[in-house]
Order: structure tokens, then C-alpha cells, then sequence
């Protein structure tokens, strides 16, 4: 019976299906396999003669269950329905392994089933990576890192991915469905964006950078990049991706202010004002008047009480200068301690008023801040064919003899205040620096100094010292032993008090006398350990003087000596710490001032 069934199958048939793309099995009523072609023989790596010479003793319907996945139930139950008459057909995918996928048709065919298996391997596995591309491009869609809408013709919203949505403010459903016209746009732009439209949808691709609408009414600046694409079932569409510009505006406008400013003091920098000049440099300008502010003593400042200080100042200064212009007016830091202000379209009258105004700024400075001393000059350009950058130097030089003039009063004010804030910190009084002066002067004179060298004297006793101002109060007056870094601190203060004094024409003369005024006569001194006579005259002067007033008056870690006592002990260290002919003289000068 089996056999004629299989004989049923006309060799037309056989040869149809030997040629058919699909794998081809016939069974009968009892699930037993019939037929078999090329493709399936293949598939099961028999051949046909092999497979159909065991027509009748090979039951399929157990071969799948016994082979197949989950499938197999529901596949044997169709079967089993179309053997039955109930059913006339079923198709079903599956997969055979990880990556062979059969397409199965299942058909009525004669007195049993004919099965066609169709390998759509290759179409599943594309459709898998469609799938997984569908998801990556959707979580991209959806949380790139710019906005991107999904238009229609009319600028109606199709798509809008989270990102967009947290830029503006709106929530997917406000959006999709809606006109950018509605949400986004503004009024005055919204002429322009259906030009956009026509433009991208006629094959343009455009970036430009606009501006954009949120929810609660606050436009920013936004970059647009859209072009026209083809969208199954909604014809040809705008894919508008957009990038929030307002931190990026934020950091050129960062940019532009760094590259325009001074840092320091947020003034105008050199460069700024000389491309200003440039623009300035016209006939609708004059008379363009020029302006140069120098900061007297700022290094002495620096100097004397750290860059910081001297900072402050200068921020002080320009912050004051400020307030003192107009809309029109210019103000920048030309150079380190220089100040340059462009005043187009300027008068006589409004300099003299801006030169009154720093006078009064200057004269304001209370007695416990560091005096406040500035340079002016002025010129002006009043015809086109004169060269600005030679009435800046006009200016510059009227600037330079200004601090001339002022450099003394300035420099005695400065040096007051050195003093002062030395008096406030330790107990480097005033009563301390005159005794100092009037000892050292006496000594100086006993010895035939020269007029000269006494003024010098004069001057390093008062100023021996102010190395001091730049050490911590706490150091200078602990009352207990020193920490061996805190010594090393103090010991620095001849190094730095030298270096203050050099910093100026007037003070210049005396810094090695500062420098040296710790060292000792047998070289066990500091900074340098210089011995005798290698160690300047005045050092060893001022040497003497100072350790005797030490000895004979308060200090937090000291009880005074007598005056017999001090003597004493200049007269065991004569030889050692001090110079032993000076000495002699210094102690000489005290009997006599005593017998007096």
C-alpha cells in the first residue's frame, strides 16, 4: 500500500520537486515518510534512494518530536489536523539551531501530507540585525545627544526624540502631532522657517545657527542641521537634528572676554585696546585723548607685603578708575603696574576733571591701608595726520615726569607705612627706631663717617628691619622657643628687608647694610656667614646698636638688662659676634653718655 503510494507520485511530480527550492517530504495517514527529495536528503545528509527505499518504516511525526524545539507539539498537532481532514493547510517559522531558520508550508496532498520546507536562513538573520539595528538607532534616536524632530511637509511633528523634548521643555505629546509653528518657532521667525522648509524639501541641505522657543517662554540659541528624506507612507519629510547652543555660546563669549580681558583686574588687555585704537584712530573720534595711570612703588609693594597685596592694588586701582569714565571711555592695563584710558571726543576740562578725581582717590587712603600713589599723563590727538601711537608716548613721558615729582612724598609715605605696620606687628616701635637712630648716629660720628655714610646710617636704622613685615605676627612675637622652621622664617627677614630696599632708587644704597646686618664677626652669622671685615661697616654698626637696645629694653621672651649688663655682654661677644674695635668705641660712647 505504502509503495503505491509513493508510485502514486508521478516521476513529473518527482522531478518538479527534485528541482523545487524547497525540502520536500510526503508521509502518509500514519505519519510515515513516503517521499523525500534532493533538498531534504540533502538536509539530512542521505540519499534519495536511501530515504525512500525506507518508505513505510520511518515515521516523521516522531522524528519531530523528537528533533525539533518547542514547536514540535503544535507542528504534529497541525499535522495531524490536516491528515484528519480538519484543517487544508499550515505554515510556520522556526528555527532548526542558532542560525538556520525553516519557513514550513503543510498541505493536503493526496492521501497524506506534503511538507515543503523553505531555508529562510539568511532572511531571518537579516531581519535580526534589522531588528537590533531598529533598537540601536532608536535608543540613539531617542537619547543622542541632540534633539532630533521628524517633520512633515507642513512642519508638523511626527517623531521627537527625549532629548529635544528636555531642551524645550515639552512633553512628546504636546509635540507630536503639532505644528513647530505652535511650539518652538518664534513669531518674528516663522516666515523665515517656512522658507526653510520649502528650501530643504526642494533637495536643500542647510546648518545654520537660530534660535528656538522653550515651554516657559525662554529662547535660546540653537544649531540647526535638517535635510529632506523619503518616509514609507508619509511621502517626503525634514529630519531636523538640533544642538543646544547656549553652553557653547556661553563658552565663546568665555573665550572672547578672556582673549579681550585682563584677568587680574577685568580690564580691557593691551591687545583689545590697540585694536581699538585702530577703530578709534578717525576724524569723527578727535580730539582722542590719551590717558596713562602708573601705580608708584608697586614693587616696593610686592616687595615689601607679597604679590597678593600688590594685586589687590591693582584691582583696587582699576576698580576705581571705572567709575571715573564714561559709556565711551576706554580703560585698560597697558602693563604691569600701567594703566592706559582712551577718551574719544575729549575736552580740556574733562581731563583736568579726571585728574582732580585720581588726586582725590589717591589723597582718601586711610592711615592703616598702604598709601595709594599714582602716575598721570595726558596727550591728545586733535588732527587726523597725527600718529597715536606718538601721543601715547607723549602721554607716557608726561606720566614718567609726573612720578618724578611725586616719588618722594610717595616713597616717605610708603616707608611710613612700612614702619607703622612693622610697629603693628612686632615690637619694632617708634620709640625702638629713634633710639636706634640717635645711638647709631652718635657711634657713627665717633668713628668720622662722612656726611654720606650717616644719612645712610640714619636711614638703616630706622629701615634695618622691615624685612620683618613680611613674617607671620605670631612668629614675631611668640613668647616661647622657636620651632627650627619658624627660625629658618626669621632668619630670612635680612634676605627680604634687602630686597625691598632695592627695589627703589632711594633705598638702594642700604640694601647690602639690611642683608648683612645678622652676620658675626667670627662668621657664624646669616644669611651668607660672612667674617670680619668682609661684613660692611654700617652692618656692624647697626649690629651693635640693635642687640644693645634689644638687650636693654622689654621683648615678649626677654627680661631687659641693665644698662652695666648689656655692657658687659657686648664686651664677652667683642671678638666673636661683634667687631672687637667697635666695641671698644660703642662701649666707650655708653660711659661717656653715662658720665655725662
Amino acid at each position: 500500500m505504502l509503495l503505491d503510494q509513493n508510485q502514486a507520485l508521478s516521476s513529473d511530480l518527482k522531478e518538479f520537486l527534485d528541482l523545487s527550492p524547497y525540502a520536500a517530504v510526503f508521509i502518509n495517514q500514519q505519519g510515515e515518510v513516503v517521499y523525500l527529495n534532493r533538498k531534504a536528503a540533502e538536509f539530512v545528509e542521505a540519499s534519495c534512494l536511501e530515504w525512500n527505499g525506507c518508505a513505510g518504516k520511518f515515521n516523521y511525526l516522531n522524528f519531530i518530536e523528537q528533533n525539533m524545539l518547542p514547536e514540535s507539539e503544535l507542528l504534529i498537532k497541525n499535522i495531524k489536523l490536516i491528515l484528519e481532514g480538519e484543517k487544508e493547510k499550515y505554515k510556520f517559522d522556526y528555527c532548526w539551531d542558532e542560525n538556520i531558520y525553516f519557513e514550513v508550508k503543510i498541505t493536503k496532498f493526496k492521501a497524506g501530507v506534503l511538507l515543503l520546507y523553505e531555508n529562510i536562513s539568511k532572511r531571518k538573520i537579516t531581519e535580526k540585525k534589522l531588528r537590533s539595528l531598529e533598537k540601536r538607532y532608536r535608543t540613539i534616536f531617542d537619547h543622542g545627544p541632540m534633539g532630533i524632530l521628524l517633520l512633515d511637509s507642513e512642519g508638523r511633528v511626527l517623531q521627537a526624540n527625549q532629548t529635544f523634548v528636555e531642551y524645550t521643555g515639552y512633553s512628546k505629546s504636546e509635540l507630536i502631532g503639532s505644528t513647530i509653528f505652535e511650539t518652538v518657532v518664534l513669531e518674528e521667525n516663522k516666515e523665515e522657517a517656512e522658507k526653510f522648509i520649502d528650501k530643504i524639501l526642494a533637495g536643500a541641505e542647510v546648518e545654520y545657527i537660530g534660535q528656538s522657543l522653550r515651554k516657559n517662554g525662554e529662547v535660546f540659541p540653537i544649531l540647526f542641521k535638517e535635510r529632506a528624506i523619503e518616509i514609507p507612507g508619509q511621502g517626503k519629510c525634514i529630519l531636523s537634528m538640533q544642538l543646544d547652543y547656549s553652553e557653547y555660546q556661553k563658552q565663546q563669549q568665555r573665550i572672547e572676554y578672556i582673549g579681550y580681558h585682563d584677568q587680574l583686574t577685568g580690564c580691557y588687555n593691551r591687545s583689545y585696546i590697540e585694536n581699538k585704537l585702530k577703530e578709534y584712530d578717525q576724524a569723527e573720534y578727535l580730539p582722542l585723548a590719551v590717558v596713562m595711570i602708573d601705580i608708584n612703588g608697586l614693587t616696593l609693594i610686592n616687595e615689601s607685603y607679597g604679590y597678593k597685596t600688590g594685586d589687590q592694588l591693582l584691582i583696587k586701582v582699576a576698580a576705581e578708575l571705572k567709575t571715573l569714565l564714561g559709556d565711551s571711555d576706554l580703560l585698560g592695563r597697558w602693563s604691569g603696574d600701567e594703566f592706559i584710558i582712551l577718551l574719544p571726543e575729549s575736552s580740556k576740562q574733562q581731563l583736568a576733571d579726571l585728574r582732580e578725581a585720581v588726586n582725590i582717590f589717591c589723597n582718601s587712603t586711610a592711615e592703616d591701608e598702604i598709601p595709594v600713589s599714582l602716575g598721570f599723563g595726558a596727550a591728545a590727538k586733535n588732527e587726523l595726520k597725527a600718529n597715536i601711537y606718538q601721543v601715547i608716548n607723549q602721554a607716557d613721558r608726561n606720566m614718567n615726569q609726573d612720578k618724578l615729582t611725586k616719588s618722594r612724598s610717595s616713597k616717605n609715605k610708603f616707608v611710613k607705612n612700612l614702619i607703622n605696620t612693622l610697629g603693628a606687628k612686632s615690637n619694632e616701635t617708634k620709640e625702638h627706631a629713634l633710639r636706634m637712630t640717635s645711638l647709631a648716629f652718635k657711634l657713627g660720628d665717633r668713628l668720622r663717617l662722612s656726611h654720606e655714610k650717616l644719612n645712610e646710617l640714619n636711614l638703616l636704622a630706622t629701615l634695618h628691619d622691615i624685612g620683618k613685615v613680611t613674617i607671620a605676627e605670631s612668629i614675631l612675637n611668640k613668647p616661647g622657643k622657636l620651632t627650627e622652621e619658624e627660625w629658618e622664617i626669621v632668619k630670612s627677614h635680612p634676605v627680604k628687608g634687602a630686597a625691598i630696599a632695592d627695589s627703589t632708587a632711594e633705598f638702594s644704597p642700604i640694601a647690602k647694610y639690611i642683608r648683612h646686618h645678622h652676620e658675626r664677626w667670627d662668621g657664624g652669622g646669616y644669611p651668607e656667614g660672612l667674617a670680619e671685615h668682609e661684613i660692611p661697616l654700617l652692618s656692624r654698626i647697626i649690629t651693635l646698636v640693635d642687640s644693645y637696645d634689644v638687650m636693654t629694653n622689654d621683648r615678649p621672651y626677654k627680661e631687659p638688662m641693665t644698662k652695666l649688663e648689656a655692657v658687659k655682654e657686648i664686651s664677652r661677644c667683642a671678638g666673636t659676634q661683634f667687631d672687637p674695635e667697635l666695641a671698644v668705641e660703642f662701649i666707650k660712647l655708653l660711659e661717656e653718655e653715662e658720665e655725662a
